[in-house]
């Protein structure tokens, strides 16, 4: 279990994921890494592993200079480059895994996850998009896109109006309530404040 506690923590994986993985508990994969043999075995292996797939990006990155300077000679002719440019987009899109990401505290990566939808044809015929295939009117009313960050925002800002107007409404039944203590208690009910 140990060697292959030290294997996926040379992967890169995260100390709660390995230990879900061989089935044993966290501060058991903590404790073996407080070992200094352990932990500079688990660094080899991390190493190599990133040695591995800098190797591996910079023949990405060889692949699409050369698919890039064909496409520069191409333009002049501009027979067909669309073979050209879906070649570059998918070597461009191509995962590079050497480069730091946010789980290895090595750097910031921003991750934009894209998701291309096909509307049944009523739906579409109501969706408004910009010339960048943006959505930016849904049925006659005006739309914009903002990060999740900002969702969460607005939701924020929601309850905490909800909240406020909760505290408002608890307050003026409470002064209706007393109110109405207040005049049960007398014997005479004046009439302006009957009505």
């Amino acid at each position: 279990m140990i060697d292959k506690i030290k294997e996926l923590l040379g992967l890169g994986l995260e100390g709660v994921i390995v230990a879900s993985a061989v089935g044993c508990s966290e501060s058991y994969v903590s404790q073996l890494l407080s070992d200094d043999t352990f932990a500079a075995d688990v660094q080899a292996l991390r190493l190599a592993n990133f040695a591995e797939h800098a190797s591996r990006d910079r023949k990405y990155d060889s692949i699409e200079d050369t698919l890039i300077a064909k496409l520069e000679g191409m333009i002049p002719l501009m027979a067909r480059p669309e073979t050209v440019l879906r070649a570059i987009a998918t070597i461009n899109g191509a995962k590079r895994r050497a480069a730091p990401s946010d789980g290895g505290g090595t750097g910031n990566v921003t991750n934009n996850t894209f998701v291309s939808l096909k509307l049944p044809k009523v739906l579409a015929a109501q969706i408004m998009l910009n010339p960048s295939n943006q959505v930016v009117e849904v049925a006659g009313k005006t739309v914009a896109s903002m990060p999740a960050s900002g969702v969460a925002k607005q939701l924020e800002d929601l309850r905490a109006r909800q909240v406020a107007t909760k505290h408002l409404q608890a307050e003026a039944a409470t002064e209706a309530i007393e109110k109405i203590q207040k005049l049960t208690k007398l014997e005479f009910l004046p009439v302006a404040e009957v009505l």
